[in-house]
């Protein structure tokens, strides 16, 4: 999807089950926004994985929608957080 200020990729993944591209209309699922919203990107990658892989989900959510979803929106401040930010708060 593009690159950060410190030269991070930004990775954004569609889901959708039509072969047409953009004929549905769209949910867009953003996560990790913030720095230290560490279970964010966690909660985005379980919806991403049970869109995917469960059946009996994915067959309701995907009729008529195309999902994006960005599991990490700040990957310059996540990485910060995780290396640089002291866990004492």
């Amino acid at each position: 999807m593009g690159k950060t200020v410190e030269d991070r990729d930004l990775w954004v993944i569609k889901v959708s089950n039509q072969l047409e591209a953009n004929k549905n209309p769209a949910i867009f699922v953003d996560a990790g926004i913030h720095a230290r919203e560490w279970i964010a990107p966690a909660t985005a990658l379980y919806l991403l994985n049970q869109i995917t892989e469960n059946p009996d989900v994915s067959a309701s959510l995907l009729n008529g929608l195309d999902w994006y979803i960005v599991p990490v929106l700040n990957p310059d401040g996540y990485e910060f957080s995780h290396a640089k930010v002291s866990t004492n708060f």
